[in-house]
């Protein structure tokens, strides 16, 4: 019972430490001015990444699970994302923007595998008839 309260004593002064410093901080911020932060024509974002693909599939009917790397041998791999920016006035921007995000794999299992939809099982399991 002590624990709890004294919990909640530090959550309540906590949250009004944090309400005061905001208090104290608002009034010093500025105001917007009229100058552009962004001033340019043309910008170019670049971005490289890792990327790990990861998951699992799961059999409907006996609980047998397919994993992406172990199964189906997706690996990781490196790839970007990258965007151009064209400014052409004040507040109109034009966005080109690309990602490579590719990867397929064909194989054959040598297991039946049942897939359904969740909304064909009863609470009891069985399928409706």
């Amino acid at each position: 019972m002590k624990s709890s309260n004294n919990r909640r004593v530090t959550e309540v002064s906590r949250w009004l430490l944090i309400l005061f410093a905001l208090a104290v901080a608002a009034p010093s911020l500025p105001a917007q001015s009229d100058t552009d932060f962004d001033v340019y024509k043309v910008r170019i974002d670049g971005f490289w990444f890792y990327s790990n693909p990861s998951g699992t599939l799961q059999d409907a009917t006996s609980g047998n699970i397919i994993s992406l790397h172990k199964n189906l041998a997706f690996s990781s791999y490196s790839t970007f994302t990258g965007k151009l920016d064209w400014k052409f006035t004040r507040k109109n921007h034009l966005y080109l923007v690309g990602t490579s995000f590719d990867q397929s794999r064909q194989t054959v299992l040598q297991r039946t595998i049942m897939f359904s939809r969740p909304d064909t099982q009863c609470r009891s399991g069985r399928r409706p008839t």
